[in-house]
């Protein structure tokens, strides 16, 4: 605390600095293993369980020789070994004013490697030391090549867990790597990264890992087209991906193919192969070592070429999947859609459809899906998705879905969903469902719907469905008792009534104009609810007037009013009527007109205004 109090005066980015130290997430030391149901507690049998599981983590990946791609790709690879085994390219070599700039860029208080030679040392070495380094770099420059020894590395394992006994998938692996290798390998990123800055090899949407391309800038550029996306009234998806493990899955072929058609030089090539390839590590828990076992899949943790390898192997991803926009992380992705650009759809769900049909997820046991914006491929997306989830137990969906053949009923359910997951014992469901189709004259009856859930023994099914037949639609919503949503939309007349005790926020709906009887069902139903939608487009302006006159109905300052410009305008006299003052006060108007300026007195009647309609 007394370094906090003192760094105030030294400049906020000091302050920030003790502050941060302070609040540090740090990892738990564990002296016990969970395997299954048991639990080691001694320091032989956690070392050699540790060393077993890395061991098979880093093991070469299988190939699928049925898979053309998996065998287009390592008859590339042993073509592009053949080519480089007779190349006598070099790489460009280095001085020592380089490599003294490599040295300050070390942190002293960084741990030692294999060599047990600390950073700390190495920025104490005397310049003769310097010149004989500088001597050895060029050495191995000129024949793209680095010491077998600098391949080793001294894995310590943290605790993922805040709290229990982690197992060994639950535990992260720190890499050592030598510090004279940290040094060789700076100084070739430098050329790495020139060959692939000046050949705009590395998108402009990457940030991370790169000069002037901080993460920061990167957040204000989503958040700078999301607002402007809001200013257009133009609704924006953004969905982030997170690469599990993502530098321990890079398979070393499919990087070197990459990299040789990106027409990198062959001595730069050359030399990435070799601090690849025969690369061997060991686990240390405490004052045990294991055996060495190989790494043959990944790139190594701790080394600066590593993080940069891996931006340029997945350089290509935002051509590959067709997003409207675009933004990649360190190793992560953010992709925005945003359907008003004027752009196609297609050509994205053809390859998440392509891609999301590959590979079963066996290893999952539950899964939620949780979606409030309007889903308009349910059957080409989630259907294909949930089929890969064999071995699934239990399965949450709330969703909200744009349809064109029909409602979703037990019957869709049983056929699409439950019959493919034949492990699965808990099915709990939130389904609204707008059927845009086009015979709206056959579309069944809310009994009909009910009908189809009798073989749903485990819950208690709750269906209404709407036909709204002067918009041209027809609105269901399917769900399993109890309702635990926060929100309920799209009432209508047909609201079949019963306790929400989760939900506070409500929204009406319908073609029909709602009696005095269906809002007091409306307050017994939905005893906590703290905000009230009215949309009344489509409402006459009588019934309008019902709810802005306080004489006719009291409101609390929970109402969010939807109507046309033009009919509020006449209703309060062009906003100088008393009568409707005191409700249009409390209520938050949204406005979906293109109307600005508005009128003098309109401030007077509405403090909380959403302007939707302008462009």
């Amino acid at each position: 605390m007394e370094q906090i109090q003192s760094s105030k005066n030294k400049g906020e980015a000091v302050f920030w600095s003790h502050l941060g130290k302070i609040y540090k997430q740090k990892s738990l030391p564990f002296s016990k293993l969970k395997v299954g149901d048991v639990v080691l507690t001694d320091k032989e049998n956690i070392s050699n369980e540790l060393y077993e599981h890395y061991m098979e983590q880093f093991k070469p990946p299988l190939l699928d020789f049925t898979n053309t791609h998996d065998m287009e790709i390592m008859k590339e690879f042993e073509e592009i070994l053949k080519g480089l085994s007779t190349s006598t390219e070099e790489v460009e070599v280095t001085n020592t004013s380089e490599i003294r700039n490599a040295i300050r860029s070390l942190k002293p208080k960084k741990s030692a490697g294999y060599d047990n030679i600390s950073n700390f040392i190495i920025k104490r070495l005397p310049p003769g030391y310097i010149q004989g380094l500088g001597n050895c770099f060029n050495l191995w420059l000129k024949e793209c090549r680095m010491p077998n020894e600098w391949k080793l590395a001294k894995i310590k394992t943290l605790n993922k867990l805040k709290a229990g006994v982690p197992k060994s998938d639950q535990t992260r692996p720190i890499s050592l790597l030598a510090t004279h290798s940290k040094l060789y390998e700076k100084i070739l990123l430098t050329r790495i990264r020139s060959w692939a800055e000046s050949n705009h090899i590395i998108p402009k949407e990457q940030s991370g890992f790169r000069p002037n391309c901080l993460i920061p800038t990167r957040v204000l550029s989503i958040y700078q087209e999301v607002l402007n996306n809001m200013a257009a009234n133009s609704p924006t998806l953004s969905i982030y991906f997170d690469y599990q493990k993502a530098y321990d899955k890079v398979w070393h072929a499919a990087l070197i193919v990459k990299l040789s058609r990106a027409n990198i030089p062959s001595a730069l090539l050359k030399t990435i192969w070799f601090w690849l390839s025969m690369r061997e590590a060991v686990v240390v828990y405490g004052e045990l070592s294991t055996s060495k076992f190989p790494i043959s899949i990944g790139l190594p943790q701790g080394s600066s070429l590593s993080p940069y390898l891996f931006i340029v192997f997945h350089s290509d991803i935002v051509r590959q999947t067709g997003a409207f926009s675009t933004h990649i992380f360190a190793d992560d992705l953010n992709v925005l859609i945003s359907a008003p650009l004027g752009k196609k759809l297609e050509p994205m769900l053809q390859f998440l459809e392509l891609e999301g049909t590959k590979e079963k997820l066996l290893n999952l046991r539950c899964f939620y899906l949780y979606c409030d914006t309007r889903v308009h491929y349910y059957d080409q997306l989630i259907i294909p998705l949930l089929h890969r989830m064999l071995n699934l137990e239990r399965l949450d969906l709330h969703l909200k879905v744009d349809r064109y053949k029909g409602f979703i009923d037990g019957n869709d359910l049983k056929k699409d969903i439950i019959n493919h997951i034949p492990r699965l014992n808990q099915f709990t469901f939130n389904i609204r469902l707008f059927n845009r189709s086009s015979g709206q004259n056959n579309i069944p009856s809310n009994e009909d719907i009910q009908r189809t859930f009798k073989d749903f023994v485990n819950n208690q099914i709750i269906s209404c469905a709407d036909h709204f037949q002067e918009s041209h639609y027809s609105y269901c919503l399917i769900y399993s008792h109890s309702y635990r949503l926060k929100q309920c939309d799209n009432i209508s007349n047909n609201f079949p009534g019963g306790l929400f005790k989760y939900v506070y926020e409500v929204s009406l709906h319908d073609e029909r104009s709602f009696e005095h009887e269906f809002f007091l069902r409306i307050a017994q139903s939905f005893p906590f609810m703290r905000k009230l939608t009215l949309n009344l487009i489509e409402a006459h302006d009588d019934y309008i007037e019902l709810f802005l006159l306080h004489t006719k109905l009291y409101l609390q300052n929970n109402v969010r009013l939807t109507v046309h410009y033009e009919s509020l305008r006449l209703l309060t006299d062009n906003f100088q009527r008393d009568a409707t003052r005191i409700n249009c006060v409390r209520m938050e108007y949204t406005c979906y007109d293109n109307v600005f300026p508005f009128p003098k007195y309109f401030k007077d009647y509405f403090l909380h205004v959403r302007m939707l309609g302008l462009r």
